[in-house]
């Protein structure tokens, strides 16, 4: 059981930060998106003395290919709503992760708030490549609302088709866990 405690507790904390860095980072580089010296892609943030530079490679894949910068404010604005809704759908996730260890950290293994967790996770796993779907889509065409062309596009990789299919295998191994909650409480009642 100590193991159990040790582990749980060691996952909360890279959850924790992991939920810290989904949401924070990706509201800085939103909120920042503009600053863009060349056309290499890079995103420089200049803090004092410190200059931080990101590779125009990694910042390349978080800008669809749409988006012309730089953005006007109210472009900026009303891309941050799409832009963050998988991430938001990822901190659910998080979040979900969190009680879940928070469970088992507390020596609850077999329980239906458990199987809650599971099915939470299941779920949203699954529905993530749609809502990076519709994100994109949406985010294409409010960044080039009021220009010539419009744009709407959906953009579906094999990262999506692997979250489809974990979160459906984690909705089987919720249901497992179902039957064994179930099978603890007769256990329960029957000592």
């Amino acid at each position: 059981m100590v193991n159990i405690k040790r582990l749980s507790n060691f996952a909360l904390l890279i959850i924790w930060c992991s939920l810290f860095c989904v949401f924070v980072f990706n509201s800085a580089y939103w909120i920042f998106i503009n600053h863009h010296p060349d056309a290499s892609g890079a995103l420089v943030f200049n803090i004092g003395d410190l200059q931080l530079v990101l590779d125009g490679a990694w910042t390349d894949s978080l800008i669809p290919k749409e988006i012309t910068l730089p953005l006007s404010n109210i472009e900026s604005l009303t891309g941050y709503i799409p832009y963050m809704l998988p991430k938001l759908a990822v901190v659910y996730l998080l979040w979900s992760l969190i009680k879940l260890f928070r469970l088992y950290r507390d020596g609850n293994i077999f329980l239906t708030d458990n199987v809650k967790c599971y099915k939470n996770i299941s779920y949203i796993l699954i529905a993530i490549p749609f809502i990076e779907m519709i994100s994109s889509g949406l985010l294409g065409l409010v960044t080039t609302y009021g220009q010539d062309d419009l744009m709407f596009s959906v953009n579906f990789s094999s990262s999506y088709m692997d979250l489809f299919l974990v979160g459906i295998v984690v909705r089987v191994i919720s249901h497992v866990m179902d039957m064994a909650s179930n099978i603890h409480e007769e256990n329960m009642l029957t000592v």
